[in-house]
């Protein structure tokens, strides 16, 4: 038995559509000039155009907390919650005003790592946090999901 997926997880409709669009055409005199051609053009369903209003898919915005993902309030963690030289924790942005945590796109999906400052360089320590740092989950080379964080590699 197939499930009907809800509102939310189905895939945005994009229709196909005829459009009068001036064109330049060339005529028996080869001579180029403007006329009106039927032309295929993609129409977006309003179902796509709200996605993207969606406060939870916007991108992360200057001024965002973090909060971990899976957690049970949406709270900041602290550099102390996180061990030092430890596995990852991953978080999403959130918005303060609001309190809407940014995890309607993976895009958003961030990894946090608490190490030893000592070993940074000055621009890293400048933006790192009692040696918490911060990176894209996303693998920049082919965008899949970064999964594991090894520190000896």
């Amino acid at each position: 038995m197939r499930s009907t997926p809800d509102r939310t997880t189905r895939r945005p409709r994009i229709a196909l559509c005829l459009a009068l669009t001036p064109r330049l055409a060339l005529t028996p005199r080869l001579a180029l000039t403007p006329r009106l051609a039927l032309t295929p053009r993609l129409a977006l369903t309003p179902r796509l155009a709200l996605a993207q209003n969606d406060p939870a898919r916007e991108r992360p915005h200057e001024g965002d907390l973090l909060v971990a993902v899976g957690a049970a309030s949406p709270e900041p963690p602290k550099p102390d919650d996180l061990p030092l030289d430890s596995k990852q924790t991953f978080a999403w942005p959130m918005d303060p005003t609001t309190s809407t945590v940014r995890n309607g796109s993976r895009l958003n999906k961030v990894l946090l790592l608490r190490l030893d400052p000592e070993g940074f360089d000055p621009e890293t320590k400048e933006h790192a946090a009692d040696g918490v740092v911060a990176y894209s989950a996303i693998c920049v080379h082919t965008g899949c999901d970064v999964t594991n964080w090894h520190p000896d590699q």
